[in-house]
């Protein structure tokens, strides 16, 4: 008996989310997603961004999700990025292939020369079909850590004690400037920004409002907020 399925690639909706984030967290256990935050992340894109963003439903049931283009203000000038999540009861079905086919054709069409995804370093899987597809593995993330009982805070001594630093909190700065954290964004943190080369050469540029949604705005951003600490150096703001 031959099991005949129905297959269709449509576009990505809103109420695609909830299937989108459990294929995403059953692939990648070290790095889950909840509704909200996805939620938050369409939210804020900007819709002037060239992105094109996919689902495949066999039997009418949502089995694999896909985008390509410039994501999260993140742009190369003669690149893509792509992301390819499928359930892995649908695997071995040609699914993720169909999906990069699709990809490949809207990067040419659009005078693009590269593709970009990136996975954590741990997922062999995704690594080994990727690389049998003709992507280069071209880095590695580096994950660094500091035994805080054995820190040595020697090199701080030659600090210029004669400087006032302080560290204040985010509350505290925001009954002074209600506006600080556009303030630290377009001071610091947005030039910082500009200078980290990401894969493949692309730049991240977003603007206040998409940083706001990216960063300040998401479910699991509250105590990230909370925790930043702002400096001042004679009374000035440096972070």
């Amino acid at each position: 008996m031959v099991t005949v399925r129905e297959q269709q690639i449509r576009r990505f909706t809103m109420d695609d989310i909830p299937v989108v984030v459990k294929i995403h967290n059953i692939n990648n256990p070290n790095n889950m997603m909840t509704v909200e935050m996805l939620e938050a992340q369409e939210r804020g894109r900007n819709s002037e961004e060239i992105l094109t963003q996919v689902v495949i439903e066999q039997d009418g049931k949502v089995v694999a999700y896909g985008d390509c283009g410039n994501i999260n203000a993140t742009e190369a000038a003669d690149a893509y990025h792509m992301w390819i999540t499928v359930h892995p009861d649908y695997g071995q079905q040609g699914l993720g292939v169909a999906l990069l086919d699709n990809f490949v054709q809207i990067t040419k069409a659009d005078g693009r020369e590269k593709l970009i995804t990136a996975c954590a370093e741990d997922q062999a899987r995704a690594i080994d079909w990727l690389t049998k597809r003709g992507f280069e593995r071209i880095g590695k993330f580096a994950e660094l850590n500091l035994d805080v009982a054995s820190f040595d805070s020697s090199f701080c001594e030659d600090v210029d004690r004669a400087s006032t630093y302080s560290v204040t909190s985010i509350h505290e700065e925001q009954k002074v400037s209600p506006d600080v954290l556009e303030v630290l964004y377009q001071t610091l943190v947005s030039p910082l920004m500009k200078e980290m080369i990401q894969p493949g050469g692309a730049t991240i540029d977003p603007s206040f409002e998409e940083y706001k949604s990216m960063f300040l705005e998401r479910p699991d951003s509250g105590e990230s907020v909370k925790r930043t600490l702002p400096v001042r150096y004679d009374k000035d703001l440096v972070w």
